[in-house]
């Protein structure tokens, strides 16, 4: 999917964007928000229709339930980093936009990931 800018929903549309939204996510009493919807990528990003194309859930998340980026959209040069490192969560704060630097500087600092390749078989750095 190529990222383009998400706009804010119009306001009788954000309900229904919303509830269906919500009805594809297992709110997870440990933290995360766990994305069920039907379509997801091998690396286990959520996947949304949302305003007319289909988008990555994580990005749609911060769009809808994060003010300030309900006010100003996001733009594609952004990226949404999963503070929990988790791809599959949608919870809005444990997303957080950024840059592709911050959010390999991020990749880097949770598991410990210098080069490219999949995180899925490391385990996080532990501070000693």
């Amino acid at each position: 999917m190529q990222a383009r800018v998400l706009p804010f929903p119009d306001l009788k549309l954000r309900a229904v964007y919303i509830a269906r939204f919500e009805a594809k996510t297992f709110k997870n009493p440990r933290g995360c928000w766990l994305w069920e919807g039907a379509r997801r990528n091998k690396e286990g990003y959520g996947a949304f229709w949302y305003e007319g194309a289909v988008e990555y859930a994580h990005r749609v998340s911060v769009v809808l339930f994060k003010p300030k980026w309900r006010r100003i959209g996001l733009s594609p040069d952004l990226v949404v980093m999963h503070l929990c490192n988790n791809p599959q969560c949608v919870r809005p704060s444990h997303l957080r936009p950024g840059t592709q630097s911050e959010n390999m500087i991020h990749r880097v600092e949770s598991w410990g990931q210098t080069y490219g390749g999949s995180t899925k078989r490391l385990l996080p750095v532990v501070a000693a």
